[in-house]
C-alpha cells in the first residue's frame, strides 16, 4: 500500500452528489472527496499520499498550509521530505528539481482531487487500534 498522511478532523461540509465535502482540521478546512457519505460534525480524517503533496517556496490557495522542512532523504529520482506543520509531520515526495533544505519554510499544498475523506474509527475499536499501529 505504501505510506500516507492522515489528518484528523470533523466534517464541516457534508459531501454533495459529487462526493466532495470539507473537513475542519487543526490546519484549516480541507476540501476532499469522500469515500462514503458522512454527516456534518462526524469524526473524519483526510488522507493524502506523499507523492501527491506539492511543495513550493510561497503561495497559497485551497488546501495550502505553511510548514518547515524537518528532514529530507535523497532517493535518486525523488527527495523524501518530512515537513513539520503545526506539531504534526507530513511526508512529501518531490522531484530533485524542487530542492528544499532542512529548516526551509515551505508552502504545503494538498490538491483537493488527491485528498480522500474517511470516517475516523471509533476510539477503542479494532479498526482504531489497527489504524494507530499503522500510523
Amino acid at each position: 500500500i505504501g505510506s500516507t498522511n492522515m489528518l484528523e478532523g470533523i466534517v464541516e461540509a457534508a459531501p454533495g452528489s459529487d462526493g466532495r465535502g470539507r473537513v475542519r482540521t487543526a490546519h484549516g478546512s480541507l476540501a476532499c472527496t469522500f469515500a462514503r457519505t458522512l454527516g456534518v460534525n462526524a469524526a473524519a480524517e483526510v488522507i493524502v499520499r506523499p507523492e501527491d503533496i506539492v511543495l513550493s517556496a510561497g503561495g497559497g490557495g485551497e488546501n495550502t498550509m505553511r510548514g518547515r522542512v524537518a528532514n529530507r532523504i535523497f532517493l535518486g529520482e525523488l527527495i523524501d521530505y518530512e515537513i513539520s506543520v503545526g506539531g504534526e509531520t507530513l511526508r512529501a515526495r518531490a522531484r530533485p528539481e524542487w530542492d528544499f533544505s532542512i529548516g526551509s519554510d515551505v508552502s504545503v499544498s494538498l490538491p483537493p482531487e488527491k485528498c480522500i475523506g474517511l470516517a475516523r474509527p471509533a476510539a477503542g475499536s479494532p479498526e482504531a487500534r489497527a489504524h494507530q499501529e499503522a500510523g
